[in-house]
């Protein structure tokens, strides 16, 4: 995989097409042409970026690294962009908390590192995804997302099978409960808690049965597995508890059915393509059938999805009837859904794909529209127009064959235009040029069972018998040990000319380039219909009413924020930033009309504490508020879909293929793992905290400071939290912690600062997402609790003035780690 390579696969040296193109309207003022003027001015200033993100397998333990490679494209070129050199990659739990979070230098379109997986890690589904500042301005379907699954050798051993029936507004749960050895954990107690959008909504205990099922049944809330989870936990040993998360399924009266029209218009008495997209309650395609009935009752038409939910079917709409579909699904319900309405008057647009040479494009007219007026169709893939068509229909039927050598690969948009050029009409297609696709071999040279034997690959990206040079990826992982669904990876086609392009959640990518044949095609153009999505809208461009952009791309890692006074901005404010960081730091700038400022290009890596001060000869006491350098975690990933509700059940034949492997590279010395000591007796029993605003409970944390720790201080509480506890990476790693003062929460942590670290009581950290959840998406940076001896923190934060101070960590460059890999004698 490699960023020269996408260039060549994807490109088409279009930009002169455009220029052939407008030699073709020989009017200078034609206003056609002027909104394709503006389509080309836009796709340039409004150019977004894509990330095709290369992991090295689908499947971790903890104590695993993540290794990835990222590569960051221009949408424009499909080559790699010059305009981020920074990206972010995180690590996000089930809970939406993030577990880890790199930041990386891009260099030449390219980006790599890793994560380390603690072993404090909870077993579970997890989202990796990356971006660049400056793809926030396009929202998060434009970042890279993908669901890895994260396996925990102690909770690995128990295993949960959860079915569910629904009754009315009712969920009905069965849960089986069993040990890696196949015995059942019978007659246990079993607390459970309903968890919804990050709220606890409901708490219980059951018991298993003899055949270790619990039986657990709650009200149902509509929403997906994604927003709604059941956490269950059982002790399995002496003083040992394991806790499982499992995803919550609904009914099928829950599931999307939608009915779509090819191009969008449904007219009457035209026989027109109507797509169907069924979609289940866990974000996945879901196989149903049907029919379409008229208001009588008659049925009309059959129908069927053919793959992952998706399906197309012709009909014919008479005039002045209203239909309607009658769906079953697989499990026997049924349920009526509203058809599209049809227009007596209009344009119609439809695309034939299915043949290899030529694509042909098809309009259809009622008979009012006859002659009426001029057509125009545009092709054109992010804002590179690659044809232009004038037709005046003097019938109601027209087909215009394009070859389709002449088309880029890709997406393509095509779009009817009336006489007074308003969009009436759309469909996209995807472009499976075969000349433009290499294909790379993979050799196998010799493979060695031996230990330490050697293996030998070779790798063959060629192009008409001439050789490719780029930036390549490979990983090579052991089938029976990561479980790969090749259908449902990504590799840097179906990453960036699909995922990336499309709206939404697209199921098993890769299974669109399994195979060049007519059925998956048919598939693929399915898929078409039913993901088809606009980046910008025509009438935006006719009016001029384009989205500002609000991020920039960042050419460094920059600090940069507001200077206010009693909420207004300070202009030409001094502002300065110090910091020991890197040997170092002191830089300074001033503030602009807006109070806006910035540090750009700062060279530190990891986490490291600065001081920022403003001043000015206008006012004091000046407040900094800086800018949020991360995009916000919300519950809109694309790939959260991939999430298994059985997780253990999936991943125990990996486990078991895995742990022959783990102990020798344990033995090895290669992987880590505590040590079984002898009986201690312990003397000191863990700090107790006998009062505190804590959600789980007082004294319920990861780390514990009490008043005795603050004996000797630095004076800076943040300081002395962070260096008794050993918090420096928690920032890197997690983001901005909550702060909570004697039960009031949402302080910023220069105010936090101020409060004088003799009059604490005590501190609890919460790390885990097993105690940070009862603090909903607030909580995804860690929660920092601090109850103060007379309770008036609240008070004493609220007194300090820092007067243009502001005390911040701040995270650099992320370290990367070597790839590991044994010495071999060289032959």
């Amino acid at each position: 995989m490699k960023s020269t390579l996408t260039t060549r696969l994807i490109c088409i040296s279009i930009f002169s097409l455009l220029a052939i193109i407008i030699t073709a309207f020989k009017q200078d003022d034609d206003p056609f042409l002027a909104l394709l003027d503006k389509l080309n001015v836009h796709s340039s200033t409004h150019a977004y970026e894509k990330i095709h993100m290369h992991i090295d397998k689908p499947n971790y333990r903890t104590g695993d690294d993540i290794w990835l490679k990222g590569y960051l494209v221009h949408s424009k070129t499909n080559a790699p962009s010059a305009l981020s050199k920074v990206m972010y990659v995180e690590l996000i739990t089930e809970q939406n908390k993030i577990a880890h979070r790199l930041t990386l230098p891009v260099i030449g379109g390219l980006a790599w590192g890793n994560f380390s997986i603690p072993d404090s890690i909870p077993n579970g589904n997890y989202v990796i995804r990356a971006y660049t500042n400056y793809m926030r301005n396009f929202g998060e379907d434009s970042f890279f997302d993908k669901a890895i699954k994260i396996s925990k050798p102690i909770s690995g051993n128990v295993f949960t099978d959860t079915k569910y029936h629904f009754k009315k507004d009712s969920i009905f749960s069965s849960i089986k409960i069993t040990h890696g050895d196949g015995k059942v954990y019978a007659n246990q107690e079993v607390s459970y808690t309903i968890i919804s959008d990050d709220k606890i909504s409901e708490r219980g205990k059951a018991q298993t049965n003899i055949d270790g099922v619990a039986e657990i049944d709650f009200k149902e809330t509509g929403k997906t597995g994604a927003n709604n989870k059941l956490k269950i936990s059982i002790n399995v040993g002496s003083n040992q508890k394991i806790e499982k998360l499992i995803s919550v399924n609904s009914s099928s009266k829950n599931t999307d059915i939608q009915f779509l029209t090819e191009g969008g218009v449904l007219l009457e008495d035209v026989a027109q393509k109507i797509a169907i997209k069924a979609v289940g309650t866990n974000g996945r395609g879901i196989n149903v059938s049907g029919i379409v009935i008229d208001e009588s009752g008659n049925t009309i038409t059959r129908f069927k999805t053919d793959h992952l939910g998706m399906g197309s079917f012709i009909t014919n709409v008479p005039s002045g009837k209203t239909y309607k579909a009658k769906v079953k699904f697989e499990d026997g319900f049924e349920k009526e859904f509203a058809m599209p309405a049809a227009i007596k008057s209009g344009y119609a647009l439809s695309i034939d794909n299915s043949i290899s040479e030529k694509v042909k494009i098809k309009v259809f007219a009622t008979a009012d529209k006859v002659g009426s007026g001029e057509l125009k169709i545009v092709a054109q893939q992010n804002g590179n127009t690659s044809y232009v068509s004038k037709i005046k229909l003097s019938e109601q039927y027209i087909v215009i064959p394009i070859d389709k050598n002449k088309l880029p690969t890709g997406i393509i948009q095509f779009t009817l235009f009336s006489d007074d050029n308003s969009p009436i009409a759309e469909r996209i297609i995807f472009n499976k040029n075969q000349e433009r696709i290499i294909d790379l071999q993979l050799d196998t040279v010799s493979v060695s069972k031996a230990a330490k034997g050697k293996s030998t690959f070779k790798l063959l990206a060629n192009k008409d018998d001439e050789p490719i040079v780029g930036n390549f990826s490979v990983s090579v992982s052991q089938v029976d040990k990561t479980g790969i669904n090749e259908s449902n990876e990504s590799h840097i086609l179906s990453s960036l000319l699909i995922s990336a392009e499309l709206k939404g959640y697209v199921e098993n990518p890769n299974y669109y380039f399994s195979a060049n044949n007519a059925k998956t095609n048919q598939d693929l153009d399915n898929l078409m219909l039913t993901h088809g999505w606009r980046r910008f809208l025509w009438n935006e461009l006719k009016t001029g009413n384009q989205k500002a952009l609000s991020f920039s791309p960042e050419t460094g890692v920059s600090l940069s924020g507001w200077v206010k006074y009693k909420n207004k901005a300070v202009e030409q404010a001094k502002v300065g930033l110090m910091s020991k960081a890197n040997g170092g730091i002191f830089m300074d700038t001033l503030s602009n009309k807006d109070g806006w400022f910035s540090f750009n290009n700062l060279l530190f890596a990891d986490s490291s504490f600065f001081t920022l001060q403003a001043k000015s000869d206008k006012v004091k006491d000046l407040d900094i508020e800086l800018e949020q350098r991360f995009s916000a975690v919300t519950n809109n990933y694309k790939s959260k879909a991939d999430f298994e509700t059985n997780l253990n059940i999936s991943l125990q034949p990996i486990n078991a293929a895995n742990d022959n492997y783990y102990q020798e590279m344990k033995r090895l010395g290669i992987k880590e793992e505590g040590l079984k000591l002898k009986d201690v007796t312990i003397t000191q029993s863990r700090k107790k905290v006998l009062e505190s605003a804590n959600l789980n409970g007082a004294g319920n944390a990861d780390r514990i400071l009490t008043s005795e720790d603050f004996k000797f201080t630095s004076g800076n509480l943040i300081n002395d939290i962070y260096n008794r506890l050993h918090l420096k990476t928690l920032a890197q790693r997690f983001g901005t912690p909550l702060y909570v003062i004697d039960g009031n929460s949402g302080l910023d942590s220069s105010i936090i600062s101020g409060i004088d670290p003799s009059d604490v009581e005590t501190v609890e950290v919460l790390i885990n997402v097993s105690r940070t959840a009862a603090y909903g998406i607030r909580g995804s940076g860690g929660v920092i609790i601090i109850t103060t001896k007379k309770g008036n923190g609240l008070v004493a934060a609220r007194n300090y003035q820092p007067d243009g101070l502001k005390n911040v960590q701040f995270s650099g460059y992320s370290a990367s780690k070597e790839f590991y890999h044994l010495l071999t004698d060289e032959s």
